[in-house]
């Protein structure tokens, strides 16, 4: 029932946090579930791995590339590949799609956005 107000106020959140310098050591908003923040250093590795993946970015989507936001079930996500899940094991079982130039990690359970990583 009171869930509008608390909605409009976090957006409100996500929209300031989606505004963090590219090597900020935090994209993933701490939420229940969410994972934990990744290093700088953790930051470059997932952007290196992920690019060396080969997979083609989306470039016409119709959802927001937004942190806590849903992808539609029709988009097609790829698992992380394992070598992110060693420094990263925060991330098993995580899958991610690239949206023109930046990395979106997403649940696969929920299909929320849990971050947004600049490719």
């Amino acid at each position: 029932m009171g869930q509008g107000g608390t909605q409009s106020s976090q957006h409100g959140a996500q929209a300031t946090r989606e505004h963090t310098a590219p090597n900020a050591a935090a994209p993933v908003e701490s939420k229940a579930g969410a994972p934990a923040a990744l290093s700088a250093e953790h930051l470059t590795k997932i952007r290196e791995t992920i690019r060396s993946e080969k997979v083609a970015a989306l470039t016409d989507v119709h959802f927001s590339v937004t942190i806590g936001e849903s992808v539609p079930r029709t988009v097609h996500l790829n698992r992380l590949p394992p070598r992110i899940v060693e420094y990263a094991p925060q991330y098993r079982d995580y899958d991610y799609i690239l949206v023109g130039d930046e990395i979106l990690i997403i649940d696969p359970r929920t299909l929320m956005i849990v971050a947004v990583i600049p490719a």
